[in-house]
């Protein structure tokens, strides 16, 4: 006997020997919708069989195996049904638990792993140990081959001496000149038009094996943190004495020391292994001043 569910239209092959004369309740394995199911022969004489659920009615069939229909989506009501599976069997209702139909199919369910995590795992920390083994083979034939057999290995000869180029540091025509400490010597000389003056005297000696001209100098003057208050240039051959100074205004002294020539002409050629004095004068020297340096800054070739 076919039957089919009101709901979800599933049909189900039912032996007609397990249902009541005045129906049995069934209940659909693939929607889970409860139905009432009469004989065949009760219902030749009922126009239409009634749905409602009876209280009398303890016990119901459940359809526990899902129909195997073809291509379901294109089958209507109306449409010729392609014909049903035979149910293996039918439960009554008060049998049935809870629990999941056996026959149903979960969709949640995914098809097993081709491989599971465990091999994936277990074929990742064999393949490691391998890989590791010939890397290290590798680079230990590559490193006999540089250090024992460097001719067999084309474009490898003796390692490559490194060549050590040091950069030019520009003369600016000071690398042999110097400043005769032991010479150095300062004072305080008063001028009337140039108020207190402070004097560094000193020569400068021509180490070159050429003559040089306009040398120019700098004396920086510290305070007692050692950092530089005030700076000073002048050109050497510019030396006059005390009398001199007395006579002259700050603007004509820094004018003197200005002069690249020197006092007679003497910074114009300065022949080597000689000497040239020097003069730096500053003042109103600050009351912070503690100590002084000269410094030679560049010269020239003498002519």
């Amino acid at each position: 006997m076919i039957v089919e569910c009101e709901k979800c239209k599933s049909q189900f092959n039912v032996d007609e020997g397990v249902l009541k004369e005045d129906g049995s309740k069934v209940r659909c394995s693939v929607c889970k919708n409860i139905f009432l199911v009469y004989p065949k022969r009760d219902r030749g004489a009922e126009s239409t069989p009634d749905l409602t659920i009876d209280d009398d009615m303890e016990e119901t069939v459940a359809l526990d195996s899902p129909p195997r229909l073809e291509d379901r989506k294109n089958v209507g009501r109306d449409q010729h049904r392609i014909p049903v599976v035979a149910l293996d069997r039918l439960t009554l209702e008060d049998d049935l638990t809870d629990e999941p139909d056996m026959f149903m199919e979960k969709e949640s369910e995914s098809p097993p792993p081709l491989v599971s995590p465990k091999q994936l795992k277990s074929g990742r920390s064999s393949a490691l140990p391998v890989f590791l083994i010939v890397i290290f083979l590798l680079f230990g034939a590559a490193a006999v081959g540089y250090f024992f057999f460097p001719g067999l290995i084309p474009g490898l000869g003796s390692p490559a001496q490194p060549v050590v180029v040091k950069p030019e540091i520009p003369d600016a025509g000071i690398h042999k000149l110097r400043i005769q400490a032991q010479a150095i010597e300062s004072y305080f000389v008063k001028s009337d038009k140039a108020g207190e003056l402070f004097i560094i005297k000193g020569s400068i000696n021509n180490n070159y094996p050429t003559a040089r001209g306009k040398i120019l100098l700098q004396v920086s003057i510290f305070d007692g943190q050692n950092k530089v208050i005030l700076k000073k240039n002048a050109y050497a051959g510019n030396v006059f004495s005390d009398e001199e100074l007395k006579s002259l205004t700050v603007e004509q002294i820094d004018a003197a020391m200005n002069n690249s020539a020197g006092k007679d002409n003497k910074n114009l050629k300065v022949e080597p292994g000689t000497a040239i004095p020097f003069m730096v004068i500053f003042n109103n020297l600050p009351e912070n001043a503690k100590d002084f340096s000269p410094d030679l800054l560049r010269s020239s070739a003498g002519s």
